[in-house]
């Protein structure tokens, strides 16, 4: 991954897309680099779980009736804020913890007083700007344009805006059929 750009990660409803980024989030504590993860869908408390979950490659069921015990410094560099709705609020923390990686699950549920497409096209552009700003790497994971739910998983588009695809210098895809996952790179400007 590459400092100061921008990956956004789409899929449908109920693929997943937050677990997966857990997978990089672990691989990012595993390498000792700062990540701040921005759930503004799932409370701090299970995102937590299923982080550790991921990390030790445990079970549910191992992590809660087994007798397992984790080191939170394994975790000492990983800061999770699940009550951040606006982008100002985004913003000001990122630029004042600098972090080595930045998650926002999910971008579409940022808060302001513009239209769905106005919003989408000013946090793209924020986004972008802070990212090189702080030297930032920034994952948005972001829900499917309705109008793709039968495309092909080369053509599906973040919802509300065109800009997230415009201003994500890589853009990933899951996508589900049945039991299989799939995993594409849809946009990649290097």
């Amino acid at each position: 991954f590459i400092s100061w750009k921008v990956y956004t990660l789409v899929a449908f409803s109920n693929t997943w897309k937050s677990q997966f980024s857990y997978n990089f989030v672990c691989d990012f504590l595993r390498k000792w680099k700062s990540v701040s993860y921005f759930s503004l869908e799932v409370w701090k408390w299970f995102l937590f779980k299923d982080v550790l979950r991921c990390f030790y490659w445990k079970t549910d069921k191992e992590m809660t009736y087994e007798d397992y015990f984790y080191n939170l410094d394994d975790f000492e560099k990983l800061k999770i804020y699940d009550s951040i709705y606006k982008l100002e609020e985004i913003k000001t923390i990122i630029k004042a913890t600098r972090p080595d990686f930045a998650f926002i699950d999910f971008i579409q549920n940022i808060q302001s007083g513009w239209s769905e497409y106005e919003r989408m096209t000013k946090i793209a552009v924020e986004l972008q700007l802070l990212a090189i700003e702080t030297w930032t790497t920034i994952f948005n994971l972001s829900q499917v344009a309705n109008d793709d739910r039968f495309a092909t998983n080369e053509r599906i588009m973040p919802k509300w805006s065109w800009s997230i695809f415009s201003s994500s210098d890589v853009l990933f895809s899951l996508h589900r059929d049945w039991v299989d996952l799939y995993f594409s790179i849809i946009k990649n400007k290097f």
